[in-house]
């Protein structure tokens, strides 16, 4: 085979790193069989890997070379003198009579974050008063808490409160409302960019600021009139029972 090899390098700038890289001071030797590469992948970060393509001329670089050995591929460590062995009587045709050009590319491995599903941490606790704030914490979910926020009672929703978008924080704060229909409820967050992942807290009640029992007490004792006080747990904002008088003579 009479195969003259030449070989130029191009260096590259990943936009998505705050870093470039350069594939330079590239070097060949032929023995009429393989062809030895060495060069060096220069990077702006310490232990920073590559995938490194190497592609001939004798196709218009259509294709990466398939009989290679050494420093290219998959996660090749940034260094000076990186080796590349490349079987040329297997990859070209025994016929094969030219020049050939190598274009080395290197592309930066990006790190495998592993993803951690939205984890809504516990309540303080399981009972809030009205105009009280209730705080809920997460771990997990989106990088940038793309969340949707949605109250439920009695399992169905009951209102959207919000979303939490491009916060840092992994924290939501609710004011509870003053005239909040007591009962149980739970809070649930919904990645909006994927909504089968979500995550509820344990259910909370909602409860008046003062117990009704406290706020009549007081005027039971008023004008020597007597109130009846019931029983079974009534609103505070139910109508007050009617003041029993003294008996007809």
């Amino acid at each position: 085979m009479n195969l003259k090899v030449s070989v130029f390098a191009v260096i590259f700038t990943i936009s998505l790193q705050i870093f470039a890289q350069k594939v330079q001071s590239i070097t060949t030797e032929f023995d009429g069989e393989r062809v030895i590469i060495t060069y060096d992948l220069v990077a702006g970060k310490p232990d920073q890997k590559f995938n490194v393509f190497i592609k001939s001329s004798h196709d218009n670089y259509a294709k990466t070379l398939k009989f290679l050995m050494g420093d290219a591929g998959s996660n090749v460590q940034a260094g000076n003198r990186n080796r590349v062995i490349w079987d040329v009587k297997n990859e070209l045709p025994s016929d094969f009579n030219g020049s050939i050009i190598l274009k080395i590319e290197a592309e930066v491995v990006k790190p495998i974050v592993e993803k951690v599903a939205l984890n809504l941490k516990p309540l303080e606790k399981n009972a809030f008063k009205r105009n009280e704030n209730l705080r809920v914490d997460w771990v997990g979910g989106p990088d940038d808490n793309n969340l949707k926020v949605e109250l439920f009672k009695d399992n169905t929703l009951y209102q959207k409160l919000g979303d939490v978008t491009g916060s840092q924080m992994k924290s939501y704060y609710w004011k509870i409302p003053k005239k909040m229909k007591k009962g149980d409820y739970f809070i649930r967050m919904t990645n909006n960019n994927e909504t089968s992942e979500n995550d509820t807290t344990q259910l909370f009640k909602v409860k008046p600021r003062t117990p009704l029992l406290v706020k009549l007490l007081p005027v039971a004792a008023v004008g020597g009139a007597a109130y009846l006080v019931l029983g079974g747990g009534k609103d505070e904002e139910a109508d007050l029972p009617v003041p029993i008088g003294p008996p007809d003579n």
